[in-house]
């Protein structure tokens, strides 16, 4: 078989380990435990991963440390021996699936969950109280939601440097003896050792604070203790940033007096000297967001790699074999990983390699992966557009029964509806009115927000290849005449205000003009400060607008994520922005709004058009007829039902087409 990315598919070493290509799953999320033992999710989850044709699959972070609960982020730990037989199991569930087993461990320090109060520690007190410390603990505050105060403000003692050393290299054997090919040492973002290698963190006078030496001080400890207990030939990889602050949107490119590349060259080079078998360069924060570009952490690993001879790897939004393979032709790494692309399809790598490109589902970056009120990080790994992720045994299965049914709208829940009746060996046609994808068009008007592209283009290649009838029109409860099963997404319509001035000329829908830009004028007012009315406004300040967002409660994006919340807020600080809390519209007049706020002050802002973004409504007129009148079995999903997000029509699709 001729392969179309040579480089990504050609065999590669980390110490004496050969990998089958050059594409590795970094560790992320691996949030389930609630005991610190390896659950059976977690098997089957990586057993998933690794079928899917990845090289490498690392796991973790796994918490050394007694002193440590599995805390907030719920992984398991690997602090004793009778861990072993669970790490086992995790360990085998990934090589007898194709795939070299790598086991990362790690503490998270100042923002972990101590077995105890008395046990809360940070590296050094004094980077805390430093004039200044303020302004960099905040913007690191905006996605490390678990750092905020109450911050411990006792600093590790000598004696506990040197126990928490030992901790690792016990950790080490523990994952050998289990099975694990290799071990990664996490060193980065912002956990436990990677504030001992930053010196916004690291403010310590002994041994173990000052120069960069000093700072990666209990690093090379770490190096020698997993040595000396599991043999110099037991590969160890290192994962560090790059520099701090680097790479996400919402950081500056380098903070002033954080972790410079020079410093991590330096770490990298004695790492090397030290027998270390790779390198996984990463930035401060890896849940990078859609607004944000590809590659957010090439421009670190490229650096360390000139300047290092052994295998550097890199991750970061790395989503497509295209871009995987440009990395490794530019010299830029030597190996490229994926995490949340290989949530959205574990097979990213095998559909790759045998040529079926256009079947990858992608990832878009959306960020409900780590929502906390999606699963509060005691649950299974969750995915917008993969339902079955980590639950292999929820794979479609043949229908009983093949039956002739109908889906009514194109959006997100009837195309996944679709897909999967006819997976299932239905008969299916797709009704919708104006073009596949429903308004993930609108909602990929926005260059920040192309990710959502591919995924009409997936969808769109999925109705083809499972040869789905689409009748392009509007359906009615005649052409659904005599089908054993109607799934209703015949999605939402765009909210109204009854305001004097709302129907004039120059007042417009959020909807409408992220289908065609119309003429508005230069000033333009945004109502409604949720996502729909954000993302609006940044685009048309993108177009050139001056744009204002209105919103009639405290604060803007109160149902988002803290990472969109902090992407949007750096994006409307960029764009130059107005926002205006605690007001809503009174009227609309040819060349002004006026607000009012709680008191009943009113202001006139000038503005040459109105945009209105209160929300969304169900389309629910055919659904009611439907359940009043027809006699087929009768399926409501996506926004019909109320309007939310992608993830949620997505997986009520799935679930509809499951039941049929």
């Amino acid at each position: 078989m001729k392969k179309d990315y040579q480089a990504l598919f050609q065999k590669g070493k980390i110490g004496n380990v050969e990998l089958k290509n050059r594409i590795f799953k970094p560790a992320a999320e691996d949030s389930c435990s609630g005991n610190g033992f390896v659950p059976d999710y977690l098997c089957r989850f990586y057993a998933e991963e690794a079928r899917g044709g990845a090289g490498l699959i690392i796991c973790g972070m796994y918490v050394v440390t007694p002193r440590e609960k599995c805390g907030l982020d719920r992984h398991p730990l690997i602090e004793k021996d009778e861990r072993i037989p669970g790490f086992g199991a995790l360990a085998q569930a990934i090589q007898d699936n194709g795939a070299a087993a790598c086991c990362q461990i790690g503490h998270f320090g100042s923002h972990g969950d101590p077995v105890s109060p008395e046990w809360a520690r940070c590296v050094s007190e004094e980077a805390l109280l430093e004039p200044g410390a303020e302004e960099w603990f905040t913007v690191f505050n905006l996605t490390y939601w678990h750092m905020q105060p109450p911050y411990p403000h006792k600093a590790y003692t000598i004696e506990e440097i040197h126990e928490l050393v030992g901790f690792y290299g016990d950790a080490a054997l523990r994952a050998k003896k289990a099975g694990f090919d290799m071990v990664e040492v996490h060193a980065g973002h912002r956990h436990g050792l990677g504030c001992f290698l930053s010196p916004l963190t690291n403010r310590r006078t002994d041994e173990y604070g000052g120069s960069v030496d000093k700072r990666a001080r209990i690093l090379y400890e770490i190096i020698e203790d997993i040595q000396k207990k599991c043999g110099k030939d037991y590969p160890i990889i290192v994962r560090m940033n790059g520099m701090d602050g680097a790479g996400a949107l919402h950081y500056a490119p380098a903070i002033e007096k954080g972790q410079q590349i020079a410093d991590t060259i330096a770490i990298a080079q004695n790492l090397e000297k030290m027998g270390v078998a790779a390198l996984n360069i990463s930035i401060q924060d890896t849940n990078v967001p859609m607004q944000a570009g590809y590659g957010v952490a090439v421009e670190g690993a490229s650096a360390v790699k000139k300047a290092v001879h052994i295998p550097v790897l890199v991750a970061g939004s790395v989503q497509t074999p295209e871009y995987g393979e440009e990395i490794l032709e530019n010299g830029q790494a030597d190996f490229v990983g994926t995490a949340r692309q290989l949530f959205a399809d574990p097979d990213w790598p095998k559909k790759a390699l045998r040529g079926k490109r256009d079947e990858i589902k992608p990832c878009i970056r959306c960020m409900e992966c780590v929502n906390n009120d999606r699963h509060q990080w005691y649950g299974p790994m969750c995915c917008t557009v993969n339902p079955t992720v980590g639950k292999p045994d929820q794979y479609p299965r043949p229908a009983e029964e093949k039956r002739n049914v109908a889906i009514v709208g194109g959006g997100p829940a009837g195309l996944e509806a679709a897909r999967v009746a006819a997976l299932r060996g239905h008969q299916v046609t797709l009704f919708e009115k104006r073009r596949l994808g429903g308004m993930l068009h609108e909602a990929s008007t926005p260059d920040f927000k192309a990710d959502i592209r591919r995924l009409i283009a997936y969808y769109e290649k999925q109705m083809e290849k499972l040869d789905i009838q689409v009748v392009m029109k509007e359906a009615t409860q005649k052409d659904l005449e005599g089908y054993d099963a109607v799934i209703v997404a015949s999605g939402s319509l765009p909210g109204s205000l009854n305001v004097p001035g709302a129907d004039r000329p120059n007042v417009f829908s959020a909807v409408d003009i992220l289908g065609k830009l119309p003429e508005m004028g230069a000033k333009v007012t945004v109502i409604g400060g949720g996502a729909v009315g954000v993302e609006t406004g940044l685009w048309l300040a993108q177009q050139g607008k001056e744009a204002t967002i209105v919103e009639m409660r405290d604060a803007i994006m109160t149902e988002e994520i803290l990472i969109t919340q902090a992407t949007n807020q750096e994006m409307i600080a960029r764009q130059g922005l107005t926002v205006i809390t605690g007001n809503r519209l009174k009227s609309i007049q040819e060349d002004s709004v006026t607000l009012i706020d709680s008191t009943g002050a009113e202001t006139i802002l000038e503005s040459d058009a109105a945009v209105i973004a209160v929300g969304l409504q169900g389309n629910r007129t055919l659904l009611e007829a439907l359940e009043a009148h027809s006699d087929s079995e009768i399926y409501a999903v996506g926004d019909v039902n109320r309007p939310r997000k992608i993830y949620d029509a997505i997986h009520e699709g799935y679930v509809a087409a499951m039941s049929v």
